[in-house]
């Protein structure tokens, strides 16, 4: 026996090193689940008030999970919902580079979360929020594998964008008020602002930054539209300013010294960041495996994006990123969301959210390193390029390499795989290069170069991910919004895209700028939405949705038979435009863009209709329908980009040098410029099946009309139908309602409706009405009548004027009263005809003076009678041979002397003075080309540019300008002035005169201009908010200043006085039985037919052709008309013509066959079919059906319900009614009010009332009662947009209006009082005294802001728990209270801490310990031995005496069970002699060698025994872990 002692002390001397080898903590926090191994953050000194920094706790934490998952068990660390700051000074550095970073620079990182060398550990922070202070990384995972990060939200306390809000503004003095978020640290200094971080606890900050940051440029969120502008850097707040003036908390107002240098727009969000400078990533994963994160939003990242370097199979899933609404600001991402740069496996982005990042949400490339040096026949030293590249390895032994050349992207060896043998580099001394040795010899034509530099460059195909992107939404993006090149297979489904400032997908592989590599081998964009808006629209010549654009050293692309990328399918997507086209792809092949569909954003088609009321049976009328609505266009200049340009046009489809594209069944909307460009390659490289004009050169088309196949419906076509022309026919008496309509993506777009009546046709009978001629010309202030033909007086017939502000009746003469044409109806006895009067008005028919040209005219240029308007624009310039500008006015000095005269124009819209701003506007004298046009290289100007000082003056010559100003600063705001060119042989004196005071402002010598001149006004640049520039009064003549200022002003407008005439008509038909009319003309004009067909009808057709629908006699009057509004002399002709085409079966003119489907309102009941066969009419009753058949076989029917909706008032309880003439409506408040209630009426055909805020994706609730809604929103500082969405009963038409409210409460700190068992507390003394009266307590805590948030919790041994106010508490000493006051932005927290004295300890039960003394009374000792029975009885002695003592803690209590409890298993019994010995003596008497073996050795007995007494002190401990947790 004493042996098995010996051996058990062995055994247990072992179990307690085992257990001394296991941290306390570390075991306690162990609990084992499904999910493996489960410990809990706040068994490692966590805080998650928000109080305190856990920067420390965060390393130490990990270091003990790494210890617990080294095995390789599965480890799940859990979080306690709460707020957890981590602050930069306490937090872990590693030296660690991160691409597309300015790392080289800045190469230690501090970070915030560090998972390091970590296996199978999940994170789940429980949705709690880590809150980053400092300009620091906020999460990293490196070298780590199967790592899952979900429920977690990061934000930064101050970011490091600053953001500021236009709330109002003065234009009169001059004044802007910004609303910036209160937690923001930021100190006024005169009229600059200097950001500030976070305090550390030394007093430094960790940043600062003055005024817009160190910026390229300045990006500005517009609360009206889903997305942004950038600007240059010039165009911010502090440019131009005076003073600025702290008005409160969250309020500045800055004085301005001139104009701001951007035009005003409420709410619009300045955003303001050192984007020149990017030290780190915001959150990194680096040379790990098998990561995901899901379910995490992402508030900010600081310095670029969430990096993905170098690892493997990373999926992100349910990400949001965007700020908190409460925090008032919008900028989710210092630059890039989601940026990976090197990885292999697969990347999946899937069910995600992106909102306001500074760059592009989703960047996924490889990188080029570029081939330096052939050092021996397997060795390479290969570089990285770009600035923003270096430190981290790119190949590793292994790896597979392959070659392009940088000229074209091609492989010289089709794509042959290098294997890497070894590497060196990059290191600290040098981190750019590497030397890398491959398993093959190198080719040698790797040493070529292309200019300069070298030729090749070598990407790591390894490296090269497949790539999924699936269900994710985009929205306020300054950039594109995903760029993806892999050779791997992409997929990017289901996605949504709201109007990025670029591209919205982007495909490049670039050799040199950024080195992003990656030629598409395998790609399917399929089911996505595209809305394509031209707001915010960047410098980038094309932005089109789908963009594939290889960027290479000279810009230059391999020829067709070999393009860059390859086998592209582009189905089922919907684009939305209202700038640019859906797809321009440059070098690419085998692509198919097919079952596409491809709309303009807002067709805003309104139609309208007017005829005859009144119809008689038999007779026809045709409705004249006028209509409106967009076109898609793209933008006229664009100061540079890809490809330096002067604007683009907007194609719908465009491919430049690429090979077996395909094109097919697709659908195009009304209104686009329907076009298929193709550059660079052959017309058999395009299979086109769709209907698009092909383009083999960049020119400038028109877009498709805004409507086409409009449709016509009767209510009743039994008494009235329409044809597919609008001609009604009337088939018997009674009343009816036509109407026309058009069918656009889903829903019906209607016409006004116009009731007919028909009336009996027996009246008629020998009164037919007929002229000769129904058209008519009057011509000045001469009057004409009609000409009835037949016994009819005249005075008989009745005349109905539709235009009458075009003519007048008097008697039976028509007069005019102004140019145009005029339709009239006629009616005698019950007959009718309509009838046209064409008028050339006297004085109304005005051209541009002949001396004056416009060259580059677009729509920016605005003509009056005595000034010409012009809309500064960007990218319109003059200087050097830039030569974009638009609007150009020239003056001829036709027939003067150009050695002495002089020209005087008045200029209005002057810039003001801005620095950094170039906005210009100019009085020229230029040199004349021989064709007439100016040569814009060679020019005098006088006149105003915003970055100078007073007037000044440019002289270029050759291209090459000087500039001069007077520095005159009282010149700097003057917004209109009169300027003069004097000319005294090859002296030109420019003059500038103000208030009638003259001002020579230079004298210039330009005798190499030569004697052929012109004048010029030219302006330009956008940076400024008035951007009209008028120019009125120019004078010019021969002899000095004084001379020609006494002369009259040149007329900007005079009368047309040209001859216009036209003659020789001729026509001819097609199959299509279109009649297309010819005739010759002295002038160029607008043409329109007047045609009286079959049926007495007569209407207008715009153009030269129209449909013959009728059998019969034709007359056709044409007449031309010039932009002067000029009309021709009217000539005709009449021919007999029959119909060919009309064949088979119409329903309300739409042709059907059998198994068609037909679209229709679904008011309508009855259709009208005709069978041209065989020419019978009849109705069709569809009351209740979805399908009709008949001769024609069986067609389905569509119905589309209304698409009325509108919204008739909002009223914001506490603020009024709502102006809501326009889209946008704002209410500026400072309210402590939290929430708005909007009560909106609606107009009667509306379905429902939707309210929603774009930005965060939230629906609010609406409660709706019939036409009345009511909805209630959460408001907080800063600007909180609603949208009302009135939807009409066809589920997609939408009447919008947007309310934004900009708000700027003040926010109150502090406590204002906190009561603990209904006493009020005195909290400057940190404790709270029970005076042993009492271990409850019951807290009730008030902020003296009514909207902050007042938690209460309880901190001590067994953790942090949250305890409900008002309610009892059971408390012990040394308890901590924490009273936490987290205001309306989040970001502002309080905390009061409150220390428990003097609780009353609790009544000690004991009955437990007296029915265990009871028991250890009642054991019967006697068989027991003696060593065990003494220690009993010592210890139930020990134990009776404490009772009596009286025990004083609950402590106490359980140590005495313990010990009598131990002291009772420690009985043991005595062991009946063999022989009559003892067994000691037995067992002492024999020898080891004499035990015979047997099952179960002792030693692995006591073993066994160990290993279980270890798993019981284990399972005591977990269990008493889940009690202390619970």
């Amino acid at each position: 026996m004493k042996r098995i002692f010996r051996k058990a002390i062995v055994y247990f001397t072992v179990l307690a090193v085992l257990i001394s080898n296991v941290s306390i903590s570390s075991v306690k926090a162990m609990e084992k689940s499904d999910e493996g191994i489960v410990v809990y953050a706040s068994d490692y000194g966590l805080d998650s008030t928000g109080e305190k920094d856990n920067a420390k706790a965060l390393v130490n934490m990990f270091e003990a999970i790494r210890e617990i998952g080294e095995n390789g068990d599965k480890v799940t660390l859990k979080f306690d919902k709460g707020i957890y700051q981590i602050h930069k000074e306490n937090a872990p550095v590693r030296e660690v580079h991160t691409s597309n970073t300015d790392s080289v620079r800045f190469p230690n990182k501090s970070i915030g979360i560090l998972i390091e060398n970590q296996n199978n550990l999940t994170i789940d922070g429980n949705g709690s929020q880590f809150i980053i202070n400092g300009d620091m990384m906020a999460l990293a995972i490196m070298h780590s594998e199967n790592i899952t990060v979900k429920n977690v939200n990061i934000d930064y306390q101050i970011p490091t964008t600053s953001e500021m809000t236009v709330l109002d503004y003065d234009n009169e003095n001059k004044t802007i008020d910004y609303f910036i978020p209160e937690y923001l640290n930021y100190e006024i200094q005169g009229a600059n602002i200097i950001w500030k971080s976070e305090q550390k606890s030394d007093g430094g900050y960790y940043w600062t930054e003055k005024n817009d940051h160190r910026n390229y440029g300045i990006s500005v969120k517009y609360p009206t539209e889903l997305m942004g502008r950038s600007y240059y850097s010039n165009s911010n707040p502090f440019t131009n300013a005076q003073l600025i003036e702290q008005l409160d908390d969250s309020r500045v107002r800055i004085k301005y010294n001139s104009n701001p240098a951007f035009e005003i727009v409420k709410g619009m969000n300045f955003q303001l960041v050192s984007n020149a400078e990017r030290p780190t990533a915001g959150a990194f994963v680096w040379e790990s495996k098998d990561i995901n994160v899901i379910n995490t939003k992402i508030s900010y990242m600081h310095g670029f994006g969430f990096l993905v370097q170098m690892a493997e199979n990373v999926s992100f899933d349910g990400i949001r990123m965007e700020t908190d609404i409460e925090t008032g600001r919008n900028t989710s991402s210092f630059a890039d969301g989601i940026h990976i740069s090197g990885a292999k496996g697969k990347i999946e982005i899937k069910n995600s959210f992106f909102n306001n990042t500074h760059d592009d949400p989703i960047n996924i490339h490889g990188t080029f390193t570029r081939v330096e040096e052939k050092l021996d026949s397997n060795t390479l030293r290969l570089k990285y390029i770009h600035n923003q590249q270096g430190g981290f390895p790119q190949y590793h032994p292994g790896d597979k390499v392959v070659f392009y050349s940088r000229d074209t992207l091609e492989s010289s060896d089709n794509e042959k795989e290098y294997t890497v043998k070894s590497v060196e580099g990059p290191s600290k001394d040098n981190l750019k290069e590497m030397i890398v040795e491959f398993e093959e010899e190198v080719p040698d034509y790797l040493t070529e170069k292309v200019g300069n530099e070298p030729k090749f460059v070598a990407e790591n195909a390894t490296y090269t991910p497949e790539i999924y992107i699936k269900n994710n939404e985009f929205k306020n993006v300054f950039t594109r919004m995903i760029l993806a090149t892999s050779r791997k297979k992409i997929v990017i489904e289901d996605n949504y895209f709201e109007a990025p400032s670029m591209a919205t997908l982007f495909f490049s592989n670039d050799s040199d700028e950024w080195y992003e590599s990656g030629p598409i081998r395998d790609l399917e964009i399929r089911n996505n939405t595209f809305k394509i808006r031209s707001l915010g629209r960047t410098w980038w010549k094309y932005a089109p949705a789908i963009y594939f654009h290889p960027v290479t050293k000279g810009g230059g692309l391999p020829d067709e038979s070999n393009p860059i990328h390859k086998n592209i399918l582009i189905e089922e997507n919907k684009f939305y435009l209202e700038s640019d086209g859906a797809l321009r792809a440059e070098s690419v092949e085998n692509l198919t863009f097919r079952n596409n569909e491809i709309y303009r954003l807002d067709p805003s088609v309104d139609l309208s209709i007017e005829g005859s009321n009144k119809l008689y049976v038999g007779n026809n009328s045709n409705l004249e329908l006028t209509y409106d609505g967009n076109v898609v266009t793209g933008p006229t200049s664009l100061p540079g980009g890809p490809e330096s340009n002067s604007g683009t046009v907007a194609n719908v489809l465009e491919f430049k040098n690429s090979k077996n594209v395909v094109v097919e069944n697709n659908y195009y909307d009304d209104g686009l410029r329907k076009n298929v460009l193709i550059e660079g390659m052959d017309s058999k490289n395009l299979n086109l099946k769709d209907d698009l004009n092909i383009l083999t050169n960049r020119e400038k088309t028109e877009p498709s009309d805004v409507i086409s196949n409009i449709q016509y419906a009767s209510t009743n076509p039994e008494v009235v139908s329409v044809d597919s022309n609008g001609k009604m026919t009337a088939n018997k008496e009674g009343t009816a309602e036509v109407f026309a309509y058009y069918v656009w993506n889903g829903t019906i777009i209607e016409s006004n409706k116009k009731e007919i009546t028909v009336l009996s046709s027996e009246n008629t009978s020998g009164n037919e009405l007929e002229f000769k001629s129904e058209v008519i010309t009057i011509n000045g202030d001469n009057g004409t009548s009609f000409e009835a033909k037949g016994n009819i007086n005249p005075s008989e017939i009745e005349y109905t004027i539709h235009d009458s502000e075009i003519v007048k009746l008097e008697g039976n003469t028509f007069y005019g009263l102004k140019t145009g044409l005029a339709r009239i109806t006629a009616r005698y006895k019950g007959s009718e005809k309509t009838v046209f009067v064409i008028v050339n008005g006297k004085d109304d028919q005005k051209v541009l003076n002949s001396l004056i040209n416009i060259e580059d005219k677009d729509s920016n240029s605005k003509i009056s009678d005595d000034s010409i308007t012009i809309t500064r624009k960007a990218g319109n310039d003059l200087w050097g041979s830039d030569n974009t500008l638009n609007n150009l006015v020239t003056i001829d000095l036709e027939n003067i002397d150009t050695n002495n005269f002089t020209g005087v124009a008045t200029i209005d819209g002057l810039p003001g003075r801005m620095a950094n701003n170039w906005d210009s506007a100019y009085f020229l004298i230029m040199k004349k080309n021989e064709d007439g046009t100016v040569d814009r290289n060679n020019y005098l100007s006088v006149g105003k540019r915003a970055h100078a000082d007073g007037f000044g003056t440019v002289h270029e010559v050759n291209a090459t300008g000087s500039e001069y100003s007077t520095g005159d600063i009282s010149e700097n705001e003057i917004t209109k002035a009169t300027f003069a060119i004097e000319k005294q042989g090859k002296t030109v004196n420019l003059y500038s005169i103000v208030d009638g005071k003259k001002n020579k402002v230079q004298s210039v010598d330009i005798s190499s201009f030569g004697n052929d001149l012109k004048l010029a006004v030219a302006c330009w640049g956008a940076g400024q908010t008035n951007k009209n520039v008028t120019v009125t009064d120019i004078k010019l003549g021969e002899g000095r200043l004084d001379e020609v200022l006494a002369k009259d002003s040149l007329a900007i407008m005079t009368n047309d006085e040209s001859k216009f005439e036209i003659s020789n008509l001729s026509y001819l038909s097609d199959s299509n039985d279109n009649i297309n009319i010819s005739f010759d003309s002295t002038h160029k004009g607008n043409s329109m037919l007047i045609v009286s067909e079959p049926g007495n009808n007569t209407y207008v057709v715009n153009g030269n052709s129209f449909k013959a629908t009728e059998n019969g006699e034709y007359k056709v009057f044409v007449v031309s008309q010039l932009p002067s509004g000029k009309y021709s002399n009217v000539i005709s002709k009449t021919f007999n013509y029959k119909p060919q085409s009309q064949k088979g079966f119409y329903i309300n003119g739409t042709k059907i066959v059998n198994g068609d489907t037909l679209t229709i309102p679904e008011e309508l009941t009855k259709l009208y079919l005709v069978n041209y066969d065989n020419n019978t009419k009849s109705v069709i009753d569809v009351t209740g059906k979805d399908t009709v058949s008949g001769d024609f076989g069986t067609i389905k029917l569509k119905k589309i319900k209304s698409n009325k909706a509108g919204i008739e008032s909002i009223n914001a309880v506490g603020y009024g009614e709502i102006n809501i003439s326009s889209k946008n409506s704002f209410i500026n408040t400072d309210k402590k009010d939290n929430s708005i209630t909007f009560n909106v009426k609606l107009s009667e055909c509306t379905d429902k009332l939707l309210a929603k805020n774009y930005d965060h994706g939230i629906n609010y609730e609406v409660i709706q009662d019939g036409n009345n809604a009511k909805v209630t929103v959460p408001v907080y500082n800063g600007v909180v947009s609603v949208a009302f969405e009135a939807v009409a009963k066809d589920g997609i038409t939408k009447d919008i209006h947007s309310v934004h409210v900009m708000r700027y409460a003040d926010i109150l700190e502090g406590f204002k009082k906190i009561d603990v068992n209904r006493n009020v507390l005195d909290i400057s003394e940190g404790k709270i005294d029970l005076g042993n009266k009492t271990n409850k307590i019951s807290v009730n805590a008030e902020a003296n802001d009514v909207n902050a948030q007042i938690t209460v919790m309880k901190r001590n041994n067994n953790g942090l728990e949250e305890i409900a106010q008002g309610v009892d508490t059971v408390v012990e000493n040394g308890d901590e209270i924490i009273v936490r006051i987290i205001h309306e932005n989040k970001r502002m927290m309080e905390f009061k801490t409150l220390t428990v004295e003097n609780s009353k300890e609790p009544e000690l039960d004991i009955k437990s310990l007296l029915d265990l003394i009871k028991e250890a009374e009642n054991i019967d000792l006697s068989n027991k031995t003696e060593e065990s029975k003494t220690r009993f009885l010592e210890v139930l002695n020990e134990v009776k005496a404490k009772v009596d003592e009286g025990i004083t803690s609950s402590d106490e209590l359980e140590e005495l069970i313990d010990k009598l409890q131990k002291a009772i298993n420690g009985l043991e019994d005595k062991e009946e002699k063999p022989n009559g010995g003892s067994n000691d003596e037995i067992e002492d008497n024999k020898t080891e060698s004499s035990n015979p073996p047997k099952t179960g050795d002792e030693s692995l007995g006591l073993l066994v025994l160990a290993l279980l007494v270890l798993s019981g002190v284990n399972i005591i401990l977990m269990s008493r872990e889940k009690s202390n947790s619970k």
